[in-house]
């Protein structure tokens, strides 16, 4: 039965992971978003009694606020599969969890329900409905619905530089980057999490500090190479700012695309083995 898939069965785990959702994530998840929303609001709350001094009134606007969420978000997503399955290799707990009445692809494809789908989305309707019920009030500086969010301010934040046309395939290309970067890191969270018995965010993190650092030294390592590679490649028609929008921008995005794609894969089949595989 371990990889069979019954619908019937599917649906019982769904509703058991839904309590364990509730039990282990539910104030998690209800802190991050009041840190979203509240925090940034407040905040406001003091600034705006400091303006009033100079009888001048404080805006946040939806982009700051937008920005702030999509932080949290991120950070929501990271931690979710530690926080809510970080229990399945634990003697207490992963027992019975590995006895229920399921086979592991359907515990596997729940797991993917709740930290893909039902965070994303309870994170971010739960951030929108809070930041319009703060609009709403008379005070704070919330004065615009976050829905009104100007794009071109967001546009703006990639266009670090002037001469490069950001247009809306570009955006699209960062956002499918973006959306693939996220399932690759909670993917990355659900292995540590089948492998670490304690402390299984603050190790994840640390690994993470580590390959950073370790790209960081391969990175200006092979700087001089780069270097070198554009010298030779760039001429008189082809500037060096066009030369990195056309050539070395999309090169750098597909490759990282693959790499988080290959990440993902891996990250995934090989804790869906651990989790098969597990000893108490």
């Amino acid at each position: 039965m371990n990889n069979t898939f019954e619908l019937s069965r599917f649906k019982k785990v769904i509703v058991y992971d839904f309590h364990q959702y509730l039990h282990r994530f539910g104030i998690v998840l209800a802190i991050l978003i009041g840190i979203s929303t509240l925090g940034t609001w407040i905040t406001s709350l003091s600034f705006d009694s400091f303006t009033n001094i100079i009888e001048e009134d404080i805006n946040v606007s939806p982009f700051i606020r937008y920005m702030t969420i999509s932080y949290m978000f991120w950070l929501a997503i990271w931690i979710a599969p530690a926080w809510i399955y970080g229990f399945i290799n634990m003697k207490k707990d992963g027992p019975q969890y590995a006895t229920l009445p399921a086979s592991y692809l359907e515990k596997f494809l729940s797991i993917l329900f709740y930290t893909l789908i039902v965070t994303p989305v309870a994170f971010e309707g739960g951030c929108y409905i809070v930041d319009t019920l703060l609009t709403l009030l008379p005070w704070g500086g919330y004065n615009e619905f976050i829905w009104n969010l100007d794009t071109n301010e967001l546009i703006k934040m990639f266009d670090t530089v002037p001469e490069f046309d950001y247009d809306f395939p570009t955006i699209i290309r960062y956002s499918i980057y973006g959306i693939i970067s996220m399932i690759s890191s909670s993917a990355f969270m659900f292995f540590t999490s089948t492998i670490f018995k304690k402390h299984k965010i603050s190790k994840t993190f640390g690994i993470c500090v580590i390959l950073s650092f370790v790209g960081l030294i391969a990175f200006f390592a092979s700087l001089p190479s780069v270097i070198e590679y554009i010298d030779e490649n760039i001429t008189l028609d082809n500037h060096i700012d066009e030369y990195f929008e056309e050539r070395l921008m999309p090169m750098f995005m597909n490759a990282s695309i693959i790499f988080c794609i290959v990440e993902t894969v891996v990250c995934y089949l090989w804790g869906y083995h651990r989790m098969k595989k597990m000893k108490f």
